[in-house]
């Protein structure tokens, strides 16, 4: 192949990255404050420390983003 056939192959692959980036970002799913909270309480009661140490009287929520 040809310098300018593999900078133009290069260019259009690497313009493809931004497109299709933004694409993935609109297909994210929207969460519910309810839901943030269940995800949230379960990311921190799997954790290894808090099944080794944690108690879950001690869980407090304090403030909920959703995103």
């Amino acid at each position: 192949m040809s310098r300018t056939l593999n900078t133009v192959v290069a260019v259009a692959l690497l313009s493809l990255f931004p497109a299709m980036s933004l694409y993935a970002g609109t297909q994210a799913p929207n969460y519910t404050e309810d839901q943030a909270i269940l995800i949230a309480t379960q990311f921190l009661k799997n954790s290894p420390t808090f099944h080794f140490d944690g108690m879950e009287d001690t869980i407090e929520l304090i403030t909920v983003y959703t995103v």
